[in-house]
């Protein structure tokens, strides 16, 4: 998901120090989100009020799994479903702290005894959103924030790591604008025991840490020359995190009843593009077996001279230069925050650190990750029919929000006369705004995306027109995830406004699609019809209190697109 203006905030001391995890009988014991522990949490999604997780409660004994890295204690905790096993805070790459902070992720080392997984890892170090009253707990990860942040929470149906089963297995890639939110902010314990399905979330690199490009600023170009060898800054962390996520998943699920061989790769808005780009790289191809791309695709990523004017201005603003590299290993957590939010500030109403097509993990431009074949696997994918009213409402300066901002956007990609096709499709009323909004950063680029996978393989495409009527936003960016993931006050707030009971038949059927696609390749065809997407129909569902299948829902404005998609900078 997105989130909007921030201020430089870090849980780690003032030079950054992490906290290393150790093994239980050495750890001092959890005590709450400071310590890693289990008290109540704040979601990070947007546009809602503050939503701490409400998923399966603790109820039974301590489980342990016994991964090759090392054993793990986890909880054992109900659900309406039934038990599910929870193990939290995994650790799954060595900590990116110290000489390694920029450097790829590499295995974490094997650990003796059994290791305390009660709790939810800490999020990566991120700025904090600032927001008048309680949209100030919406848009943001609360808990602890450190460099030390490669874990995953893994969610099992109770005793699947006892009983020599293998389940498939859903990653989930957690959104936020490529700088911000966390695993820890979805509890997959529902989803497991309901679905018979591993759950895997996964914590990455953001913002500064993940998603700038200091090669070009500080990396040797010659021998002998001034710099840093260039593997102490590659390209595009965060996704090579998400990379080694997989790989831990290859390696180690297993041990928690997941099978290897069955594995999603799904996220929403930041983790949806994450999803999209990564099928197009050959690090990732064979890692996972199907996708399910919630609200992004490819154009979230921008180009290689948008990242290496991000990296300049960025080591600009801590004094770091070819001559003298060092800087970036001696600053605090707290400066590199406050490095991004100075150059934020100068590009207001765009995204900042995100991935960029560096030609290496990633194709070298979108016109080429457009070429590149995609995995022959089958794809989930579609968007909200109201994203951008988040944008203009809560989330400011994230993304582009007036006509003028998003026709300049078109003008930077395309020729005069497509720019003025495409506006000409959109009526200069709130409508339109809202509609070209959408359509430019997450609709099109979904279709486009669907539709070059539709030619080669499994394609199902879906629009959510369903929005709470409280909060007057529609079917606003991230809505889709309270019918898929457990959120007290939400679901309190549902069921007040839900008196018939419609908004839980779509959360039982949005659910029941998602794990049958997680577990057969395909959405459920006993919750009602959903015909495959290609070219000739596009075929959508449409989910609201009622379904229905739309034939080529955004059809006039598709074709005035004709195919293009367009980085925002």
């Amino acid at each position: 998901m997105i989130t909007g203006p921030s201020s430089a905030r870090s849980d780690e001391s003032p030079e950054g120090a992490p906290d290393h995890p150790r093994p239980a009988e050495a750890a001092p014991e959890a005590t709450g989100p400071e310590q890693g522990g289990t008290a109540p949490r704040r979601s990070g999604l947007p546009g809602l009020p503050g939503l701490p997780l409400a998923g399966g409660r603790r109820g039974g004994p301590d489980v342990v799994a016994h991964p090759p890295t090392g054993s793990v204690r986890g909880v054992r905790r109900s659900t309406p479903h039934g038990e599910a096993d929870s193990w939290r805070g995994v650790p799954y790459a060595r900590p990116p702290v110290g000489e390694h902070r920029f450097a790829a992720a590499v295995p974490h080392e094997p650990w003796t005894g059994v290791r305390e997984a009660t709790g939810p890892g800490p999020a990566c170090a991120q700025v904090v959103p600032v927001l008048p009253g309680p949209l100030g707990l919406v848009l943001g990860t609360s808990g602890r924030r450190t460099e030390d942040c490669l874990t995953v929470d893994v969610h099992a149906p109770a005793g699947a790591a006892e009983d020599g089963r293998r389940r498939p297995v859903l990653v989930w890639v957690h959104g936020g604008a490529f700088g911000s939110g966390s695993s820890g902010e979805y509890d997959g314990s529902v989803l497991a025991a309901r679905g018979d399905v591993v759950v895997v979330c996964v914590n990455y690199r953001l913002g500064a840490f993940g998603f700038v490009d200091l090669a070009d600023v500080v990396a040797r170009t010659r021998p002998g020359g001034g710099g840093v060898d260039p593997e102490r800054v590659p390209s595009n962390l965060g996704l090579r995190d998400q990379v080694l996520a997989l790989e831990w998943v290859r390696d180690q699920v297993e041990a928690f009843g997941g099978d290897p061989a069955r594995v999603t790769l799904a996220g929403e808005s930041a983790g949806s593009a994450s999803v999209a780009l990564l099928m197009t790289s050959s690090a990732a191809r064979g890692l996972f077996s199907g996708a399910i791309c919630q609200s992004g695709a490819l154009s979230i990523a921008t180009d290689r001279e948008d990242a290496t004017r991000l990296g300049r201005e960025l080591c600009a603003q801590l004094g770091v230069s070819r001559e003298e590299p060092e800087g970036l290993w001696r600053a605090s957590t707290r400066d590199l925050l406050q490095a991004v939010s100075a150059v934020s500030a100068t590009r207001p109403q765009g995204l900042v650190t995100r991935p960029w097509f560096d030609d290496d993990l990633l194709p070298g431009s979108l016109s080429a990750a457009h070429a590149t074949s995609t995995p022959p696997i089958p794809l989930l994918a579609g968007s909200n029919r109201d994203e951008h009213t988040l944008f203009r409402t809560f989330a400011r300066d994230v993304l582009p929000e007036t006509r003028a901002r998003l026709a300049q956007a078109l003008d930077d990609a395309a020729e005069p006369d497509e720019v003025d096709r495409i506006l000409a499709a959109y009526p200069r009323d709130e409508r339109g705004l809202t509609d070209l909004g959408s359509h430019l950063v997450f609709t099109m680029p979904s279709i486009h995306h669907s539709e070059a996978h539709s030619r080669r393989s499994p394609t199902w495409r879906y629009r959510v027109d369903w929005g709470p009527s409280a909060f007057g936003l529609g079917a606003t960016h991230g809505v889709e995830l309270y019918l898929l993931w457990p959120y007290a006050p939400m679901r309190r707030v549902l069921q007040r406004l839900d008196r018939d009971g419609r908004v839980a038949d779509l959360t039982d059927r949005v659910q029941r699609h998602w794990l049958h696609f997680v577990t057969h390749g395909r959405p459920d065809p006993a919750v009602g019809p959903w015909p495959r997407y290609d070219a000739d129909r596009r075929a959508t569902l449409v989910l609201d209190v009622e379904d229905r299948v739309v034939d080529d829902p955004e059809g006039a404005q598709r074709e005035a697109w004709g195919g293009r998609d367009v980085l925002v900078h």
